[in-house]
């Protein structure tokens, strides 16, 4: 038996950058907020968006990477701990839509880290809306590669 393979392999890599990530320093991103922006004081994806996010599990699956980590991320509107809950459940209905298509429940982690980790200034309405995001992150490692349980 060959040993474990360490890191993606092309083909994984392949599918990754056909779905829309870009390869990062330790891990692959796709940052959910050029193509879906939550309101504010939203955490609903259309159907559209959901079958969307179930392809792109589904395309995961097909090169076996079963396991991501889903965060969630908020603007400034309202208090620190609202925008906490608000966040996690941003990257809770990205991560269910990942289940439906295909990906393990227990191999995703969705958190939130609320307003903590803006990526445009909170002082514009373009910026707020660029806060609202979630960003699904495949480890470069490899790490949680195999079956997903719809295909295994």
């Amino acid at each position: 038996m060959p040993p474990p393979q360490a890191g993606l392999n092309p083909a994984q890599e392949a599918v990754l950058q056909a779905q829309g990530f870009v390869e990062g320093d330790e891990a692959w991103l796709f940052d959910m907020s050029s193509r879906l922006l939550f309101p504010t004081d939203g955490s609903e994806i259309d159907p559209v968006q959901a079958e969307a996010l179930r392809r792109i599990a589904t395309a995961l699956c097909a090169v076996e990477i079963r396991s991501a980590r889903v965060e969630g991320h908020a603007d400034s509107t309202g208090t620190a701990e609202y925008n906490q809950q608000l966040s996690e459940r941003r990257a809770l209905v990205v991560a269910n839509a990942l289940v439906e298509g295909g990906m393990a429940r227990g191999l995703l982690r969705a958190e939130g880290f609320g307003d903590t980790r803006p990526i445009e200034s909170n002082t514009t309405r373009t910026g707020r809306a660029e806060n609202r995001r979630v960003v699904i992150i495949v480890p470069s490692s490899g790490e949680g590669q195999g079956p997903c349980p719809a295909t295994a």
